[in-house]
């Protein structure tokens, strides 16, 4: 059985931005098992997402890439392009490899882009690891993770 989450430093309030509505229920079920301490808001795509990120609050933000509507990398623009939310870290999930999903990762508020397929476990302990590095030595923004 999977153990939780090691314990953050507070509960983190994450925004799950996934058309899929199976992988937002896995998700949600991991973060409620694993890191029962954090709130995940979950929205389909991401002009929602922007609207939910607007409204405030958000310590970091899980989104999958291709979706209809404005999708991940549209998102991570205009993350990018806002000052009021450029600051929140962005993870992206996707299936593409680095070579088709261009430079995402070289924007300032992305810290990983997670390969599909992956476990919900996968999906939390890479968000454990990307808060973790956000005030630790090693830190490595815009990294490809492989999970």
């Amino acid at each position: 059985m999977p153990t939780r989450a090691p314990p953050l430093s507070h509960a983190l309030k994450v925004l799950l931005v996934e058309d899929d509505p199976d992988l937002r229920m896995l998700v949600t079920l991991a973060f409620r098992t694993r890191l029962p301490q954090s709130t995940l808001t979950t929205c389909s795509e991401g002009g929602a997402a922007l609207d939910a990120l607007r409204a405030g609050g958000f310590d970091l933000i899980l989104s999958d890439l291709m979706m209809p509507g404005m999708d991940g990398a549209s998102l991570a623009q205009h993350l990018a392009a806002d000052p009021a939310l450029s600051s929140i870290p962005m993870l992206i999930c996707s299936s593409l490899s680095k070579g088709e999903y261009g430079a995402l990762d070289t924007l300032p508020n992305v810290r990983a882009v997670l390969r599909k397929p992956m476990s919900p476990q996968q999906v939390i302990e890479e968000v454990v690891r990307v808060w973790a590095g956000l005030s630790g030595p090693d830190s490595q923004e815009g990294a490809e993770s492989a999970i």
